[in-house]
């Protein structure tokens, strides 16, 4: 048997990682653990036995991998164990394992302070961005599912989310905002009311403005939702309104404030100084709602009719059924809303199309519940449905937030000015009646100053007139943009014009939103959180 000294001296040669392919035997002969050759070494040097391995086994690897090692290599440990026990603790030399896993990679680390913030914010716009109940980061299946995506991340409580994540992130929205309405050159602002089912009551004001980072663009922000619990007197709103535009600085940039034609709001706008314009959408629902009057008893028909087969199962069977005989889609009746007479046309248009299984249905039906309508009647509904699809039209296009500004709306009376604006200079400087060519003049007169703005404006106008028309679907905006240095006094003016929108929809939609947040879960929620949820909502 060896000494001590050889043993020793052997461990310490097997720090190679070519002692893990090579077993010792005696004399300094070492048995090739792949092919069982005997190679000699001397003088603790390697060489020899790597030029073998080298030579004739190429691919096995000179790092050491456990299971290789194992089959391989396990003579070689016994003998290492053996001869371990024979020497002192101070020379045990211990093989090295380059595939231990350390402790320290079984301890989850926990994430960064930034993208923990990251997640918080992401939690706070989920839920105000889809109305979740604040109980959702307390929902089992909702943790679970964080625990999975993210196990480190600590979701905070409902009185974190509502006390601290969501008023931080209504701060930086508030000041996102109003970097936004510093860069702004003109504003026009929208407002309405709304009572919630808890009878609260709010008011909205929107602001409207050319995007000043893509000048193509009418961009809008929501001011405030805020619950207004005084008396709607014309002195209330207008001190509402006052603080509300003070507190974001939009005095010397509002341009016009669009609200429906209450009496009260009306009066409170003129109060402030300020350009009232009626909503126009609001204009044509009072108008087509006197005129839908002289159809009353047709319509109340035609209600009891939808009615009576939203209640019926047995009779709404019928009807699809007469529907498929007919060859048609399967088509459910529309019942209208009392303010929107939107909806009216709907329900005229629906019951119209499925006229047919109608009729038939009804005369199967036989139930003395239902009123027949009669041929002159449908002929009535057919000819009050062209009609209504003309301002049902109009209507559905003005609403929409993205083409409802001022300049979609023609007005006749408009055109014999501008006639007259193009005749003659003298005709120019005479038409002070006009409030746009009015505030062009003093624009112009501001910009540069003596007889000379005079001269320019006109010249500026008429090769304006001149241009050729663009098409309806066409941006305005881009043609301006593209022909801002062309027309720069005009331009100037065109800024503050084509920022004003033609309704007050834009508020409504809001409080369509703010029905959503005070739902039958979330029915107990501050006046305070239902405003910053529906602030967050609209501007994030």
């Amino acid at each position: 048997m060896s000494s001590p000294n050889t043993d020793n001296t052997v461990l310490n040669r097997k720090r190679s990682n070519v002692w893990y392919h090579y077993s010792v035997l005696q004399n300094n002969i070492a048995k090739c653990n792949v092919c069982s050759d005997k190679l000699s070494f001397s003088g603790g040097s390697t060489g020899n036995l790597l030029r073998h391995l080298k030579t004739k086994h190429p691919t096995v690897p000179m790092q050491r991998n456990i299971q290789y090692t194992q089959k391989l290599n396990q003579p070689t440990f016994q003998w290492l164990k053996i001869k371990i026990v024979a020497t002192t603790s101070a020379t045990i030399i211990r093989p090295h394992n380059k595939q231990q896993v350390s402790i320290s990679n079984y301890i989850q680390k926990p994430i960064p302070m930034s993208k923990s913030k990251m997640i918080d914010q992401q939690l706070v716009k989920m839920i105000v961005k889809e109305y979740h109940p604040f109980s959702v980061v307390e929902d089992i299946e909702f943790r679970k599912l964080i625990k999975m995506l993210c196990p480190t991340y600590v979701i905070p409580s409902r009185k974190t989310v509502t006390q601290s994540l969501m008023p931080q992130m209504f701060e930086m929205t508030v000041e996102c905002v109003k970097d936004t309405l510093r860069n702004v050159e003109a504003v026009c602002l929208t407002t309405d009311g709304w009572t919630s089912r808890s009878n609260q009551s709010f008011i909205s004001v929107t602001a409207h403005f050319i995007d000043p980072k893509n000048e193509t663009l009418v961009s809008s922000v929501l001011l405030g939702c805020i619950d207004f619990d005084e008396k709607h007197t014309s002195d209330n709103l207008a001190r509402f309104l006052r603080n509300i535009v003070d507190e974001w600085n939009l005095s010397n940039k509002l341009t016009a404030v669009i609200t429906d034609n209450a009496a009260n709001i009306k009066a409170a706008i003129r109060k402030c100084n300020w350009r009232w314009l009626s909503c126009f959408a609001h204009s044509i629902n009072l108008t087509v709602q006197s005129s839908l009057k002289c159809i009353e008893s047709t319509l109340i028909k035609i209600k009891n009719i939808v009615q009576y087969f939203k209640k019926s199962s047995h009779a709404l069977a019928k009807l699809n059924e007469y529907q498929k005989q007919n060859g048609s889609p399967v088509l459910k009746l529309v019942q209208d809303c009392p303010t929107r007479w939107n909806s009216t046309y709907d329900m005229i248009n629906r019951i119209i199309t499925i006229k047919d299984p109608i009729i038939a249905t009804i005369a199967v039906l036989g139930s003395t519940e239902l009123s027949c309508i009669s041929p002159q009647e449908w002929i009535i509904l057919e000819s009050a449905k062209d009609i209504l699809k003309i301002f049902y039209e109009v209507t559905t296009e003005i609403s929409a937030e993205k083409y409802a500004k001022a300049q979609s709306i023609l007005l006749q009376s408009d055109e014999p000015s501008n006639q007259q604006i193009t005749s003659t200079t003298s005709t120019i400087n005479s038409s002070s009646g006009s409030a746009l060519w009015k505030e062009f003049d003093e624009t112009v007169v501001n910009l540069i100053g003596g007889s000379s703005s005079s001269v320019a404006g006109i010249i500026e106008v008429d090769k304006y007139l001149n241009e050729p028309l663009i098409s309806r679907a066409e941006n305005p905006l881009v043609w301006w943009v593209e022909r801002k240095k062309v027309y720069p006094r005009l331009y100037t003016l065109v800024k503050r014009r084509l920022c004003i929108m033609a309704t007050s929809v834009p508020c409504k939609r809001i409080f369509s939103k703010a029905g959503q947040v005070v739902n039958e879960k979330r029915s107990r929620l501050s006046t305070s959180k239902i405003s910053q949820i529906l602030f967050l909502n609209h501007n994030m």
